[in-house]
């Protein structure tokens, strides 16, 4: 049987060219080579001319390749390439043998070669007694040499032996990398004078769909500044390109919530702004889903109230005696309104009594018992079961893509799995309840595909996967954190149960309080929301977000280790 294989694909540069007659004048009283002459009629010039431009008269000058002009003229070729930079043969190079850089990483590099054409910075060389050497610039001439090109640029520097190797070491660790602000700046740049998304994935060693995101990052001066800001606070990468790709998305939606975002990260860059960036672009997502139904009832010709416009006598359709909202539309008390935590508004009637679908005395015993400032009170309190529930959500968000990159990492560390072996064998002695109760759930089998990276519809399916191969410890630890978290409701968070509901609250929270301190030992920071449930705390939505524990400004206290052994 045989197998066909595919060349690795290289490229070539693309010398400009001048025409021959343009700079003829400058091999008057040169005798063209015989040999040569016939070279260049077989196979044209292989090596470009160098060539700099007269800063006095804008004239080309030829700085080498006379020689090789005087053939093209003899030959009748028309034009000839040439390049403004100084060259050098590939083959007459030689690495340096004390090399200290061994992992060249040729990949990205030889990628962007492909797509730019060139390599922008001269390779280091110096003479030695067997011939040249390159000082700086291994990766570059290795990537060369891959494409199969015959010359790059160089710069030439005598240097001794020991200054080589001091060279080497500091052109390789002076050499900065861009932050996340400079390099969306840069290429968002780039593509607005016309750079396409291939190529600048090519020269940045991203995928096209995050150089997308980094450009429509780039155009957003809410986005950079925060970054910058965090930056400037020494929390590099605290601010994923995800995280500011939601960023955009609110300013999008809402120009003033984004402000308000930008100044509560650049007043405080500590805190957890990638989980306060999720809360308020859902707050902000809801908004627009609310205003667009609102257009569109205005549009059909509907009838819009505030809640606070309604009598005690209103109510939603949903309960009113036998009837949909289709059949409620010719009732003229109908009226939607926008209840809150929705972003859909709700049909109702406006006066339930008046429009005759219940009697005075049935809308009595229906009515809303207490007073005023209780109803108030009680309104308030369902308004802060909302927020915390969304509160809830962004984390949950946030954490299952934060477990999706520790299970996902191409290597952990012996430690990392040994402790994960440990936290399995700690789930099953202290919490199997939780593991058996949620092991075949449907949730739980698509959480765990998500984490481990496969598709498997079945439960035992993916457990065969998690049980083979090196990554089985990681496998089981996904399996076991899928347990948790969807044993987990959005109402974990709340203390306020009464009646038959408090074990199940309770139980929900002591579930969290022993599960959300493993992660923490993997480098997990826990936002408001769960500390206070790893803290056995009443959770306030209504207050001010605190920043994560060991950052400044900090008042809440570090979660407390696991019980030794654990």
């Amino acid at each position: 049987m045989s197998t066909k294989t595919t060349a690795p694909r290289t490229s070539a540069p693309v010398w400009e060219t001048l025409p021959v007659v343009q700079l003829a004048a400058q091999v008057e009283g040169i005798a063209p080579d015989a040999e040569l002459t016939a070279s260049v009629q077989g196979k044209g010039i292989e090596e470009p001319l160098y060539v700099v431009t007269s800063d006095r008269d804008g004239a080309v000058n030829v700085v080498d390749g006379r020689r090789r002009l005087a053939a093209a003229l003899a030959a009748g070729l028309d034009t000839v390439p040439v390049t403004y930079r100084p060259l050098i043969a590939v083959a007459a190079l030689a690495a340096h043998p004390g090399n200290v850089r061994r992992d060249l990483k040729l990949t990205k590099l030889r990628a962007s070669l492909r797509a730019e054409g060139r390599i922008i910075t001269p390779i280091v060389v110096t003479r030695t007694a067997a011939g040249l050497r390159v000082v700086d610039g291994h990766r570059r001439l290795a990537a060369a040499q891959a494409e199969k090109w015959t010359h790059v640029p160089y710069v030439y520097d005598e240097r001794g032996e020991a200054d080589q190797y001091v060279d080497m070491v500091t052109t390789a660790t002076q050499r900065e990398s861009l932050s996340l602000a400079e390099e969306s700046t840069a290429l968002f740049a780039a593509s607005e004078l016309g750079a396409g998304v291939r190529r600048l994935a090519a020269a940045s060693g991203r995928t096209q769909k995050e150089v997308k995101e980094v450009i429509r990052v780039g155009k957003s001066d809410t986005a950079k500044a925060a970054v910058t800001a965090q930056e400037a606070a020494g929390r590099y990468g605290a601010l994923t390109l995800e995280d500011l790709g939601r960023l955009v998305e609110l300013e999008e939606l809402d120009e003033a919530a984004a402000r308000k975002m930008l100044a509560a990260i650049e007043s405080n860059p500590h805190r957890s702004a990638d989980y306060e960036i999720r809360r308020a672009l859902a707050a902000a997502q809801e908004r627009a889903k609310a205003e667009a139904h609102r257009v569109a009832l205005v549009e059909a010709g509907a009838r819009i109230l505030l809640a606070a416009e309604l009598s005690d006598s209103a109510r939603p359709v949903s309960k009113v005696p036998r009837m949909t909202a289709d059949q409620h539309e010719t009732c003229q008390g109908h009226a939607w309104v926008l209840e809150d935590g929705r972003s859909q508004y709700t049909p109702y009637c406006t006066n339930v009594i008046t429009f005759g679908h219940i009697t005075a005395d049935q809308a009595a015993k229906e009515a809303p018992k207490g007073t005023d400032a209780a109803r108030k009170e009680a309104a308030a309190a369902r308004r802060a079961v909302i927020q915390g529930n969304r509160d809830w959500e962004a984390a949950t968000e946030r954490r299952r893509e934060w477990l999706a990159k520790l299970v996902g990492a191409k290597k952990h560390s012996r430690a990392t799995t040994d402790r994960m072996m440990s936290i399995m064998a700690l789930a099953l002695l202290s919490g199997g309840g939780t593991i058996t109760a949620a092991l075949l759930d449907k949730e739980t089998t698509t959480l765990r595909s998500q984490l481990i990276g496969v598709t498997v519809t079945s439960a035992d399916a993916l457990s065969a996967v998690a049980q083979s191969g090196p990554k089985a410890a990681v496998h089981g630890f996904a399996t076991v954190v899928a347990c948790y978290e969807t044993k987990m409701p959005r109402g974990t968070w709340r203390t306020d149960a009464t009646g038959e509901a408090i074990y199940s609250q309770g139980a929900d929270r002591r579930r969290a309080a022993l599960y959300l301190p493993w992660l923490v030992e993997f480098g997990y920071e826990p936002v408001a929301i769960e500390r206070a449930v790893m803290a056995g705390e009443t959770y306030d939505p209504t207050a001010t977000p605190q920043p994560p524990p060991g950052t400044a400004g900090d008042t809440h206290p570090a979660p407390a280790p696991p019980p030794a052994g654990a």
